[in-house]
């Protein structure tokens, strides 16, 4: 979860699925679900935006 999260910014939902090994649709949905959540949670929203590179 981390790692989706981290690169939600800088990579494809289709290029992170690949990497982990995960079905596209799972990935997918959770990413949905963490923009979604970060519209409510400033917090959240700032930590995606940020380059944790």
């Amino acid at each position: 979860m981390f790692y989706i999260i981290k690169n939600l910014k800088n990579s494809s939902i289709n290029q992170i699925s690949e990497e982990l090994g995960r079905d596209y649709r799972t990935v997918h949905s959770f990413a949905k679900e963490v923009m979604k959540s970060s519209e409510k949670d400033n917090i959240l929203k700032k930590l995606l935006e940020t380059n944790w590179r």
